[in-house]
């Protein structure tokens, strides 16, 4: 019992270093930022890109709506497509969670790396 007590101050102890809540907090706060921001931009763009496709009217594009969506995701990112999708595009019905994951973080490198160049 004793070592519970010993680990429970401890615990209580290094919670309350200066410091250590809000850094982490600061932190968590600027990450969930970051990531809105280009997760706005991302929205952005996809409406925009289904603008296009409705517009231009390619017969490739509207089909389906699966189709519509694999021109949506090349318009937004060609590169990031070519790398999740190119090999294996979406097919009707399917929803893969871990593609979609990989296609929107491979978007945010994009952006990031854009926004570097910007920068220069």
């Amino acid at each position: 019992m004793q070592g519970f007590w010993m680990t429970m101050v401890f615990v209580l102890a290094v919670m309350e270093m200066p410091g250590l809540k809000n850094g982490a907090m600061a932190a968590s706060q600027k990450t969930k930022r970051v990531t809105g921001r280009f997760e706005a931009s991302i929205k952005q763009a996809k409406k925009e890109c289904a603008q296009r496709i409705d517009q231009e009217g390619d017969p490739t594009c509207v089909a389906t709506l699966v189709d519509r969506e694999n021109c949506v995701l090349k318009c937004m990112e060609p590169e990031c497509y070519e790398q999740i999708y190119g090999q294996d595009p979406l097919e009707e019905g399917e929803v893969d969670v871990v593609r979609g994951k990989a296609f929107r973080q491979c978007q945010r490198e994009a952006m990031m790396q854009r926004e570097k160049q910007e920068e220069l």
